[in-house]
């Protein structure tokens, strides 16, 4: 859980893609992720979760893959 006014920050520091699966994911339930991800867009800000994994990123001609794993 986050408030809301302090995912500017993480634009401002130059964060583009921000992972948000970890062991507490789920600690708000699926309505808290819901809303995580919907005020990291409102910022355009890229929420990357297993959904999306692998995640592949490219900028400047530089490449990054993501995967979140589970085990």
């Amino acid at each position: 859980s986050v408030d809301p006014k302090r995912i500017p920050l993480l634009k401002r520091a130059g964060f583009t893609h921000i992972g948000i699966e970890n062991n507490h994911s789920l600690d708000l339930g699926p309505n808290g992720v819901a809303r995580t991800e919907e005020e990291l867009k409102k910022e355009n800000l890229s929420p990357i979760n297993f959904e999306q994994s692998p995640y592949f990123y490219s900028k400047n001609g530089v490449g990054l893959g993501v995967v979140a794993v589970n085990w």
